[in-house]
C-alpha cells in the first residue's frame, strides 16, 4: 500500500470519527435531547499524514493485518510500534541535531482515544511477544542466580567466598563468578527507585508500559509518607537525564 492510499484510508477515519461525534445525546429535565458537539477547525488543528513509508515492507504489512483485525486506523497502529522500536533500539544509538548535542532515541507515546476504541487490544497484541521474552529472560535469570548462590555456599572457607565474590582480590581471579543480571525488556509496576535497579541490570534500557496513563500518575509517591520527587525524576527521564539516587542499598 502507496503513503497516499494510507492518507486516504486515514482521511476516511477521520471522516467517519466527526460523524459519530458530531452529535451526543444528553439528559435534560424533558427527557433525553440530542446536541451538536462543539468541532474544531482542521485548519487550526492540521491533521498530518502519518510516513508509513519509513517502515520496512514487512512492518507496514503487519501494521495494515493488526489495522483490519481489530478495526482502528492504521495511524494509530504505526505510532504504538514507534516505542516499541524506541526500546529494542535502546541507549545503543544517539542522533546528534548539532554539535556537541546527542540525544537518545527513546519515545514517549500516549494514545488518547474514546472508551471502545480498541486502544487495549492494540496494546494486548503490540506487547505479546516483549511479554514473552520477559517470561523467557525470568526463567534464564532464576536459573543462573541458582548456580551462582550453589557456587557460593559450596565454598565454605571465607577466602575462597571472598575469590568468588571479588575479583578484584590479589591472586583470586580464578575462582571469580559473574553475579548474573536480570534483562528487562519492559517494565510495568515499580517506583523510581526500582527503576535505578533496572537500568543498573540493563544500561541499553527497557520500555515502560502502562495500560492508563491514570495509574502511571497515580502510583508517583505512593509509598512517600510526605511529598516526595518522583515527578521531578520522571521528568529528567523524559529528558534523558542521568540519575544519582542514594536511598536504596541492593542486595
Amino acid at each position: 500500500m502507496e503513503n497516499s492510499e494510507y492518507r486516504k484510508q486515514d482521511k476516511q477515519d477521520l471522516q467517519d470519527k466527526e460523524k459519530t461525534i458530531s452529535k451526543k445525546t444528553v439528559n435534560a429535565d424533558g427527557g433525553q435531547v440530542e446536541v451538536d458537539e462543539v468541532s474544531i477547525d482542521e485548519r487550526l488543528m492540521p491533521v498530518i499524514p502519518f510516513p508509513h513509508h519509513v517502515f520496512p515492507k514487512q512492518l507496514q504489512k503487519f501494521i495494515r493485518e493488526v489495522s483490519k483485525s481489530i478495526h482502528i486506523n492504521t495511524e494509530m497502529v504505526a505510532s504504538a510500534v514507534l516505542p516499541i522500536i524506541s526500546s529494542a533500539i535502546g541507549n545503543s544509538v544517539r542522533v546528534s541535531p548539532k554539535a556537541d548535542w546527542l540525544e537518545p532515541v527513546f519515545i514517549w507515546l500516549i494514545i488518547i482515544e474514546l472508551t471502545g476504541r480498541g486502544k487495549s487490544p492494540l496494546l494486548k497484541i503490540l506487547s505479546k511477544h516483549i511479554k514473552q521474552l520477559q517470561s523467557l529472560s525470568e526463567k534464564k535469570f532464576s536459573e543462573e542466580m541458582n548456580t551462582y548462590n550453589e557456587r557460593i555456599k559450596s565454598n565454605k572457607n571465607k577466602k575462597e567466598k571472598d575469590e568468588i565474590i571479588n575479583p578484584n582480590i590479589d591472586g583470586c581471579q580464578s575462582g571469580y563468578v559473574k553475579k548474573p543480571k536480570r534483562k528487562h525488556y519492559f517494565v510495568q509496576s515499580f517506583t523510581i527507585e526500582s527503576l535505578t535497579n533496572v537500568f543498573d541490570d540493563d544500561p541499553r534500557g527497557s520500555m515502560v508500559y502502562r495500560d492508563e496513563l491514570a495509574g502511571l500518575i497515580l502510583s508517583l509517591n505512593q509509598y512517600k509518607k510526605s511529598a516526595g520527587d518522583d515527578r521531578q525524576h520522571m521528568l529528567e527521564l523524559w529528558d534523558a537525564g542521568e540519575w544519582k539516587i542514594d536511598r536504596k542499598k541492593r542486595k
